[in-house]
């Protein structure tokens, strides 16, 4: 069964266009839903049953089919599964209530290479830390140390995809906005939390931290103990993962823990 309604046109009288549009596409949602019938010559353009994959639609040969993109396409960012450890640098160290826009920036110079996540990397915290990407750059990998109410603002999907791909393995905060948060998961990027908030004051920027049983401590649900290798000290961290979300942190991104689950 298919249904096709067009919009009609409606003389605009200070919004009442929009507002009978609405009404005429509910109304005939429920009236063509009621008198609609399967057309016997188009039924077999249509998937079975529930659940039953349609063959019909997958090529035989689609690991062979060389993707052509444009010249302001890139490859999705490269993830990796979460190491049975983590040692890199505090690359930056930020305040509370850094927004999304902190961390990608919007803007009509920047939306159009939304598809080139190397380009918008030069502009990753550029209204924080200019030098932040080319620090990335040069270290290879590092660890992000935030505030509290880190990521707030938009749901925007490129604040943790051009960290990842500025090889950001983890940002430790006091506390996350709640879609950023799954946002970083998804993209493979560890999420963790000071257990004491006052712990975000005795780590540096550039000092050399390391996460030295992080898969064992995630997949045995312990604390993530932290060691602060320029001082010594010592720090534990939490984090709020459900069943899937730590199978997806350890597949190294939600793409990859959809490709190991077919």
């Amino acid at each position: 069964m298919y249904l096709r309604k067009l919009r009609q046109g409606v003389p605009h009288d200070k919004g009442q266009r929009e507002i009978l549009q609405r009404r005429l596409q509910v109304r005939g949602s429920s009236q063509g839903a009621a008198s609609a019938k399967c057309r016997p010559e188009r039924q077999g353009h249509y998937p079975g049953r529930a659940g039953e994959r349609n063959e019909n639609s997958i090529r035989k040969d689609a690991d062979k089919v060389e993707v052509i993109y444009g010249p302001n396409i890139k490859p999705f960012p490269k993830t990796e599964k979460l190491p049975e450890s983590i040692e890199a640098k505090a690359l930056l160290k930020v305040g509370d209530d850094i927004t999304t826009d902190h961390i990608m920036p919007a803007g009509a110079k920047i939306l159009p290479y939304r598809s080139n996540i190397p380009y918008l990397s030069q502009f990753c915290f550029g209204v924080c830390d200019k030098e932040f990407p080319g620090r990335c750059k040069k270290e290879g990998k590092g660890i992000i140390i935030g505030g509290a109410n880190y990521g707030q603002g938009s749901s925007r999907e490129h604040a943790a995809l051009v960290p990842l791909y500025l090889g950001i393995k983890a940002v430790i905060t006091k506390s996350f906005a709640r879609i950023h948060c799954a946002n970083l998961i998804n993209a493979g990027i560890l999420p963790l939390n000071f257990k004491n908030p006052d712990d975000y004051d005795k780590i540096s920027e550039g000092d050399l931290l390391s996460l030295e049983k992080v898969k064992d401590e995630i997949l045995s649900d312990k604390p993530v103990m932290l060691l602060n290798e320029t001082t010594g000290e010592k720090f534990e961290l939490k984090y709020d993962l459900s069943t899937r979300q730590k199978d997806i942190i350890l597949a190294g991104g939600l793409l990859n823990y959809t490709r190991e689950s077919l």
